[in-house]
């Protein structure tokens, strides 16, 4: 990718973009999972294929296709992807630095303490540590609480997965 391309892929984030770190509940326990998004009107997946297609990153999906209301989005499906490309455009971005800085903090947290032997053990299956996880809970209930509802902001805070977290590992 030379310089312009990602001058202007960070803007297309800047603008279009997001950073996200969703918590949620799975099989009863703490779930978290993250992606750097871009979403456009399903007409403007051209757009969406050639960043694929240049960046070798993510991929292209659709939501209400051939509909009035269709959309298209491009995001990353792993940690190597959302790494690589937050590392590759934070020099660039302007608007959303300091969240691309923070997610990439919590997604290399995630990275990191998914690898075997950095958790506890736990019926049969290793567990991320528990400071580690509330850590990355911590960014995620705030990376875009500007854009988050009433509703997320006061019922699943840091303090509702925090209790989450606490029954999981007692």
């Amino acid at each position: 990718m030379d310089e312009i391309f990602k001058a202007w892929l960070a803007g297309l984030i800047d603008g279009d973009g997001c950073f996200s770190i969703p918590v949620g509940e799975r099989y009863g326990k703490v779930s978290i999972t993250h992606q750097v998004r871009i979403a456009l009107k399903e007409n403007d997946d051209w757009i969406l294929k050639e960043i694929q297609e240049k960046t070798n990153i993510g991929k292209v999906y659709y939501s209400n296709k051939g509909k009035d209301n269709g959309i298209c989005s491009w995001q990353t499906t792993s940690y190597i992807d959302s790494i690589t490309i937050v590392e590759l455009l934070i020099p660039y971005l302007k608007l959303k630095k300091e969240k691309a800085i923070k997610f990439l903090k919590a997604v290399k947290l995630l990275e990191d303490t998914k690898k075997r032997g950095n958790g506890i053990k736990a019926t049969g299956k290793y567990m991320r540590k528990q400071d580690a996880l509330l850590e990355v809970i911590q960014i995620a209930t705030t990376l875009n609480n500007d854009r988050q509802t009433k509703r997320y902001r006061d019922y699943k805070n840091f303090e509702y997965w925090k209790k989450k977290v606490e029954e999981t590992y007692n």
